[in-house]
């Protein structure tokens, strides 16, 4: 079997969480702490408290990442989105006690950064935010960081990870309710297969032509794979749709796999639509079909023509994705400049 590709999410996570541990003890030690290895024997207790919780944050992140590599390809699939979730939010957590570690010099240099994701997170009448906005977005410059300038960052950037864990909250319920929906599509599509092969042959798929003989998917005469193939060529022009939705997305990687499961419900709605808009045509007295290749190419037709239902869920979805993984929060602190905002262009 062939290793897996990691995730860029389980890469990200880890290699950041390392370098948070590295930046967050040498910013301890410039304040006081005295270490043995990675444990911190002396120096002030709050300032021990809070990298003791950060060490506890990023083992947990590499203890996950060892889980992951043990695990096949399948229980991969299945955890993904949950497994991310988690150590994205050991990811923050760690990010969050940093803040309270680095020297007033060194935090004066990730204020930018921390704007950029508070503003990303939280509404602009949160009173953290707009604290936060009016001490540092002015054009009066910031000398020196009181104990209370500290405070009020930190507490803005944990209210900025919290209401972006609500958002990748809404991000997995909405993977989670477009793969059931998925799945109960399948099964009514397998149904439908399973009755008429199980009945015989039917003439649910089958025309008229111009009132001489029967036209059916597979020749002159009705046959019990007629409806099969319906939901075979439907599915596959929906999964033309489908590429074209991945190849518009400006961000494919995302540790929940949305374009997977917006993908799959496109395949399992086009399915159905292929057979049912064949029933509609069934009911037009004017419509004549003369050959096989006309069933089929409207079967094509019905299959891609999904994308009138599922363009909506490709909006939900790509919203969804930009309110959870904004640029800022995927940004190495005091890397590059500020990161576009939501909402500019």
């Amino acid at each position: 079997m062939m290793p897996m590709e990691e995730p860029r999410w389980l890469v990200t996570t880890v290699v950041r969480g390392e370098w948070t541990l590295a930046t967050a003890k040498a910013a301890a030690t410039k304040r006081g702490c005295r270490f043995e290895g990675d444990k911190a024997v002396k120096g002030p207790a709050h300032l021990r408290h809070i990298y003791e919780g950060l060490v506890q944050n990023v083992a947990a992140i590499k203890k996950l990442a060892a889980e992951w590599e043990k695990k096949g390809h399948l229980w991969r699939a299945r955890r993904s989105t949950e497994y991310a979730d988690v150590a994205i939010s050991n990811l923050h957590a760690s990010d969050a006690h940093l803040i309270q570690l680095l020297p007033s010099r060194l935090l004066k240099g990730e204020v930018p950064r921390v704007l950029s994701i508070v503003r990303d997170y939280l509404p602009p009448d949160d009173e953290r935010r707009r604290r936060l906005e009016e001490k540092f977005s002015g054009r009066t410059k910031v000398r020196c960081l009181t104990g209370t300038d500290r405070t009020q960052i930190s507490s803005a950037l944990r209210g900025a990870y919290v209401a972006n864990g609500y958002e990748r909250g809404r991000v997995r319920t909405f993977y989670s309710i477009l793969l059931r929906t998925s799945l109960a599509l399948l099964a009514i599509a397998l149904v439908l297969a399973v009755l008429n092969m199980a009945v015989g042959p039917t003439m649910l798929t089958c025309f008229d032509a111009a009132g001489t003989r029967p036209v059916c998917p597979l020749g002159a005469d009705e046959n019990r794979y007629d409806v099969l193939l319906i939901e075979f060529v439907g599915g596959s022009a929906a999964m033309i749709g489908a590429v074209q939705a991945i190849s518009r997305m400006q961000r494919v990687e995302d540790p929940y796999a949305l374009h997977v499961a917006q993908a799959l419900i496109k395949v399992s709605l086009g399915t159905l639509t292929a057979v049912f808009g064949l029933l509609l045509i069934y009911t037009l007295p004017r419509v004549i079909i003369t050959d096989s290749w006309n069933i089929l190419a409207a079967a094509t037709v019905f299959g891609y023509g999904q994308e009138l239902f599922t363009h909506f869920v490709d909006k939900k979805a790509d919203a969804l994705r930009r309110a959870a993984l904004p640029r800022a929060a995927t940004q190495l602190p005091g890397e590059g400049s500020d990161p576009p905002r939501r909402g500019q262009t």
